[in-house]
C-alpha cells in the first residue's frame, strides 16, 4: 500500500476528530485496524477504502493520493449539489426550505462535510441527483478491482494517473476515448 494511504485517512480522522470507535462502526472494522491502516500495518481492500470516502466526504482518488485537492469539485458527487442548485438559479435556503431541514445542512452538504446520510438523500432527490446505491457500488467496486489485478491494464493506470497529473479536462478525455474506440 502507498504510504499516502496512511497518511491520507490519518489526516482524514484528525481532520474530523473522529475517534477510532466511530470510524470503525461507520465502516465495519474494529478500530485496531483503522491505526493499523494508518500506520500501514494492514492493507485496506477497496471496498474498505470507498466507505472511508464515503465517510470523508471526499474522493478515492484523493485517499489514494492520485489527487490532491481534498475537495475535488469535478468528481466529488457532492459538489453536484452546488452546480444542480445553481442550474436551477436557486440559492441553499430555498431547498432547505422546500426540505423543512436547517439551512446550515445544505451548506455543509455543499461542502462535502458530513451529514446524516437520510438528508444527504433527501436532497439529491430535490435536485435530481443520481447517485449509486450500495449493490451498484459493490459492482463497481469489484469492476474496478478486477481491473486494477489484471496485469494486462498497467497501461493504462498509468494514463489514468498520466491524466489526473496533468489535470486534462475530462471532455478532452471522453473525445479522445470516443475517437479511439471506433
Amino acid at each position: 500500500m502507498l504510504k499516502i494511504v496512511g497518511e491520507r485517512l490519518k489526516q482524514l480522522r484528525e481532520s474530523r476528530e473522529f475517534k477510532f470507535k466511530y470510524i470503525a462502526e461507520k465502516i465495519g472494522v474494529t478500530p485496531g485496524a483503522i491505526s493499523n491502516y494508518e500506520k500501514l500495518l494492514r492493507e485496506p481492500d477497496v471496498e474498505t477504502l470507498m466507505k472511508f470516502a464515503d465517510l470523508y466526504n471526499v474522493s478515492l482518488d484523493y485517499i489514494l493520493g492520485i489527487d490532491g485537492i481534498e475537495d475535488n469539485k469535478q468528481f466529488d458527487t457532492h459538489n453536484l449539489i452546488t452546480a444542480k442548485r445553481e442550474e436551477r438559479n436557486l440559492v441553499e435556503n430555498d431547498i432547505a426550505l422546500s426540505l423543512g431541514i436547517p439551512v446550515k445542512m445544505v451548506i455543509n452538504a455543499e461542502k462535502g462535510l458530513p451529514i446524516p446520510n437520510k438528508i444527504l438523500k433527501s436532497i439529491y432527490n430535490y435536485l435530481k441527483i443520481e447517485v449509486p446505491n450500495d449493490s451498484e457500488k459493490t459492482q463497481i467496486v469489484d469492476e474496478v478491482q478486477r481491473f486494477i489485478n489484471n496485469p494486462d491494464n498497467a497501461k493504462y493506470i498509468e494514463l489514468a494517473m498520466y491524466i489526473k497529473t496533468k489535470e486534462v479536462p475530462i471532455l478532452i478525455v471522453k473525445e479522445w476515448i470516443d475517437i479511439n474506440s471506433n
